[in-house]
């Protein structure tokens, strides 16, 4: 028979009590679990648990080197100078990932740094309430901002697109407030 096994990268260890009631007995469905670190854990699930912590492929279209040509191209497209510096956050369209802190980390740098440009790299879409209205927060906050290049992957953008921010960035920055890795 076959084996189903739940991946979590987020911290489960200390979800909201309601929420964690709701959800155990559909975690408790699997086979295992596994979480990429070791304090993710909870200690009531009553399926065995391990940890895999996150690797990267370097062959990968994510991450295999690519042509200077073809950089150049993709971040035209998004109306980023490939000549200037960069700061990039790749990350979902939620509260947790702070993105006005992402902005307003960049005005901080750009004081000592002119020219630096700011690339959010939104991998989810903001179809809900919530994701919503962190878009409408970002929007704000980088109303008046034109070297901020907001990018909506919206299915767009595949493994080389993001291998083309990752690559053109100078600094790659996590601005979540809490987050899986």
């Amino acid at each position: 028979a076959a084996k189903w096994v739940m991946h979590s990268h987020i911290d489960l260890s200390s979800a909201q009590t309601d929420v964690w009631m709701l959800l155990r007995s559909h975690v408790e469905k699997f086979d295992a679990a596994i979480f990429a670190a070791p304090h993710f854990q909870r200690g009531d699930i009553s399926i065995p648990s391990h940890i895999v912590a996150p690797a990267i492929d370097p062959n990968s279209a994510r991450n295999m080197s690519l042509p200077e040509g073809v950089v150049r191209d993709v971040l035209g497209q998004y109306g980023i100078d490939p000549d200037r510096p960069l700061i990039l956050q790749i990350s979902p369209c939620d509260a947790e990932s702070d993105l006005c802190g992402a902005v307003d980390a960049w005005q901080m740098v750009r004081e000592r740094h002119p020219g630096l440009q700011l690339a959010i790299v939104l991998t989810t879409e903001p179809q809900d309430t919530a994701g919503r209205a962190c878009y409408d927060q970002l929007a704000e906050c980088c109303k008046d901002e034109p070297e901020v290049h907001v990018v909506a992957a919206g299915g767009k953008l595949g493994n080389v697109e993001f291998n083309v921010f990752q690559r053109a960035a100078s600094v790659i920055i996590q601005k979540g407030l809490r987050k899986g890795f």
